[in-house]
């Protein structure tokens, strides 16, 4: 039996909306890769100027540990040495000032190891501190002023020629003396000089690693923002995509709605306050409503399947609204065709016949409309199902034979449903089946 055009239809628009959801789902997943892409790119660039900083950085610092175990004997004199504050330079480009700033790091090194006077164990260590020149200068003076009084006595000639020779020598030590404390004081000086210039080496490369970290985090801010901005604006096209397709297939929805319900009206239509019975039996059967969308942007469609149909139906569902979706279509089927052309067979072995008791009612009138109850016990489950399949045997064998294909082929021969329809319906499937009952549940699906 033909498809009606109203099903064709219908899986015309679904397939046409599962291809625009398809595209914009595919577009946003894309987006989101190309985002999340572009943030690992941002990151891995990060990560490596850290190290790379890290790296130039820790030379640097290998430079100054190296000039504190050259400088160990000269402490005292270089304790008071600080750096000044590291020059701002707009416009630098913290990476090359780094590097820059390692090379001279070593350079300054190497000029300090150049100027290092030998410093000997046993000798006069002017390496030693500012107390080693105030002695010298005392010891100076002392000399100075003896070689003085000597020249004085000599002058006065209270004295003998061997005091003479006893100042000479004593104006030559202090000569030698304060020739060594000037060349000490000058050596002190040029190494806490080139000490500082080595700090302020030290200090720079600090400064230009924090520039350079904050401008590599700048730019990965700045990059992630894009990476934002870009995924946004991706999505936003495709929602705005979706949205034009959708309302172009509004004119589709709206003509395909409004035959869906003259066949099928919605339980909430003023048709069901003027009901009666029909002649004929629609090609379709409505079983609820179908949201088509996503979000915000959806339709309401009519869902609706073929009846008579070749095909069982499956309902899966919990709670409440396991029975509430079969008893709608039950009675739907019931208000849509002619009045004893439908015969119940209820299996309810978990409810006991609760989930049929609704359609109990139509025992008062005719027991064979629902086979006289809600059937609940395996013996008597696979009772009725074999009542069922020796139904189908002699609908086959004796009115369809070789001449029509289905039941519907024959009562559209006949002008009339001359043989009534039989609808079995199964609650909490497989409680209570039997293997020969699954089987004969399977035979009759097939057939």
């Amino acid at each position: 039996m033909p498809e009606p055009d109203l099903i064709q239809q219908q899986r015309a628009i679904l397939r046409t909306f599962r291809q625009v959801t398809a595209q914009r789902a595919q577009a946003e997943a894309d987006a989101e890769t190309r985002r999340e892409t572009e943030r690992e790119v941002a990151e891995v660039a990060l990560n490596q100027v850290r190290q790379e900083a890290g790296d130039q950085l820790g030379k640097t610092r290998k430079i100054i540990d190296k000039a504190g175990v050259v400088l160990k004997k000269w402490q005292k004199v270089l304790e008071n040495v600080v750096p000044l504050p590291a020059p701002s330079r707009p416009g630098s480009d913290p990476p090359t000032e780094m590097r820059l700033f390692v090379s001279r790091a070593d350079e300054a090194l190497k000029t300090l190891k150049g100027n290092l006077p030998p410093v000997e164990e046993g000798r006069i260590q002017i390496a030693e501190g500012p107390y080693d020149v105030r002695l010298a200068s005392i010891l100076l003076l002392l000399m100075l002023l003896f070689a003085g009084a000597i020249i004085v006595a000599i002058s006065n000639q209270a004295a003998s020629g061997s005091w003479a020779s006893v100042a000479i020598l004593l104006l030559f030590l202090g000569l030698v003396l304060l020739l060594n404390t000037i060349y000490g004081r000058r050596t002190i000086s040029r190494i806490r000089k080139l000490y500082g210039d080595l700090l302020q080496v030290a200090a720079d490369a600090e400064y230009w690693y924090r520039r350079w970290l904050e401008q590599a985090q700048e730019i990965h801010r700045h990059q992630q923002a894009q990476a934002q901005t870009r995924y946004q604006q991706a999505v936003d096209n495709a929602v705005q995509t979706f949205q034009r397709e959708m309302v172009q297939l509004h004119s589709t929805f709206a003509a395909f709605t409004a035959r869906a319900v003259s066949l099928a009206p919605t339980w909430g239509d003023p048709f069901w306050q003027d009901w009666v019975p029909v002649p004929t039996i629609p090609p379709v059967a409505r079983v609820g409503d179908l949201r088509a969308g996503i979000d915000m942007d959806y339709f309401l469609l009519p869902a609706l399947l073929p009846f008579p149909s070749e095909r069982s139906l499956l309902f899966k569902a919990t709670g409440d609204s396991k029975p509430a979706a079969i008893q709608s279509l039950l009675l739907r089927l019931l208000a849509t065709i002619p009045p004893g052309k439908l015969r119940f067979t209820f299996i309810d072995p978990i409810g006991l016949g609760q989930n049929a008791a609704a359609f109990m009612h139509l025992a008062d009138y005719d027991e064979a409309l629902v086979t006289g109850k809600a059937w609940t016990e395996p013996q008597h489950i696979e009772a009725r199902l074999a009542d069922l399949t020796e139904h189908m045997e002699n609908v086959i064998q004796k009115y369809l034979r070789n001449q029509y294909a289905t039941i519907e082929d024959y009562n559209a021969q006949a002008g009339e449903v001359a043989e009534p329809y039989r609808v079995l319906v199964v609650f909490d499937f497989p409680a209570n089946f039997s293997e020969a009952a699954a089987r004969r549940l399977v035979s009759i699906a097939q057939n």
